[in-house]
Order: C-alpha cells, then sequence, then structure tokens
C-alpha cells in the first residue's frame, strides 16, 4: 500500500527533472549567441585600441624633446600592445571554444562566457589606461619642443608690473642756511706825525707852561 503511494511521488519528481533539463538545455543557443556578440563587441573595441596605439606610436617618434616623458611613453605603449596582442588572440580563438562548449552542457557555456566576459572587460580597462599614460607622457614632450622651437624672441613676454605712483618732487625750503657774522677788520693805528722843524723837548726836562693855564 505503500508503495502504490510513493509510485506518483516519484512520478511526480521525474517529471520536475525532466522540465528542468530541457529548460537548461533550452538556454544553450541564447548563452551561445550572447557569448558570440560580446565578443564581437569587444573585437571592435580592441580594434579601435589597436589604431591608438599606432597614432601614438608616430607621435612618439616625432617627439624629439625631452627624453624622459618620451621614454615613458614608450614603456606604456609597449605594455598596451602586449596586453592588447594578448586580447586579440583571445577574440580570434573565442568562437571555437564557444561552439565546442556548447555542445557540451549548459553549465559549460555559462562558464565560457562569464570567463570571456571577465577577461576582455579586465584586458580593455588596462589598455585603456596604459594609452592614456602614454598620451598625457606625450602631450610633455610635445610641449617642451614647441617651446624650445619658438625661441626666446618668439615666447610670451612677461606680465607687466603694476605702476608705480608718481612721486611729488620735495618743495624748496624757505630756512636760510646759517652764515657766521664776518670778522671785522682792525683798522690800522694812526702815528702822529711832528711838524717839520720842530723842537723836541731835552730828556729829564719839564715841559714849558701853557699860557692862560693853571
Amino acid at each position: 500500500m505503500k508503495l502504490r503511494r510513493l509510485v506518483p511521488v516519484i512520478a511526480s519528481l521525474s517529471l520536475s527533472l525532466g522540465v528542468a533539463a530541457c529548460e537548461k538545455s533550452d538556454d544553450v543557443p541564447h548563452i551561445q549567441e550572447e557569448a558570440n556578440g560580446l565578443v564581437a563587441a569587444y573585437a571592435a573595441e580592441f580594434d579601435e585600441m589597436q589604431q591608438r596605439s599606432v597614432d601614438l606610436q608616430e607621435r612618439s617618434a616625432a617627439a624629439v624633446e625631452l627624453a624622459g616623458p618620451r621614454a615613458d611613453a614608450s614603456s606604456r605603449l609597449r605594455a598596451a600592445n602586449q596586453r592588447l596582442g594578448a586580447l586579440r588572440a583571445e577574440v580570434q580563438q573565442a568562437p571555437a571554444e564557444i561552439a565546442n562548449a556548447a555542445k557540451t552542457s549548459r553549465d559549460a557555456i555559462q562558464a565560457k562566457f562569464d570567463q570571456l566576459h571577465h577577461t576582455f572587460r579586465d584586458g580593455a580597462l588596462l589598455v585603456r589606461g596604459e594609452l592614456d599614460e602614454a598620451e598625457a607622457f606625450l602631450e610633455r614632450a610635445e610641449a617642451a619642443a614647441t617651446a624650445v622651437a619658438m625661441g626666446p624672441a618668439n615666447q610670451e613676454p612677461p606680465p607687466a608690473q603694476p605702476a608705480q605712483p608718481a612721486v611729488a618732487p620735495p618743495e624748496p625750503s624757505t630756512t636760510q642756511p646759517f652764515q657766521p657774522a664776518p670778522t671785522p677788520t682792525p683798522e690800522p693805528a694812526v702815528v702822529p706825525t711832528e711838524a717839520p722843524g720842530a723842537a723836541r723837548p731835552a730828556q729829564g726836562a719839564t715841559p714849558a707852561a701853557v699860557p692862560g693855564g693853571r
């Protein structure tokens, strides 16, 4: 009696598993189509990156000034080209890998889709960053080359200095400078002269009295 009750349950489980397996099997073409579309989209993006790398290499060859920035730009370009080459090789192999995974199982095609998505997404971010850095270094080298080509005569003049305020000349002073008083010149002494023929008194004689004197 218990066996009769178990038979419907087993049949129901078998039917559910069959439906789930059928649904998973129906997902395989859809996942395969999405995987191929992913590959095609990244293939176009990698082609654009490759062309950008070629353009930057031509600019690097023309930048003759500032060896440091030019060397840094070349280093970034080499790293970007190596990574880009590996990604483009993966793009070429991806369709065959997707087809083989689709023939295996739904889990296999889903795993392949996830693996390609992460590989292409992360690789594109790294390559784009390296190309951006290379272009920044080249811009520095090109700016230096332009400054050298212009020369000192053609360079922009320095900014004008602000005008200084005019200073009025000092007013003339009204104070007369100190001058010492002139030293008086002494007059020569007058020596009385005697009339010619006048008698001189003898030594020791008393002078004669003046008439009318007391």
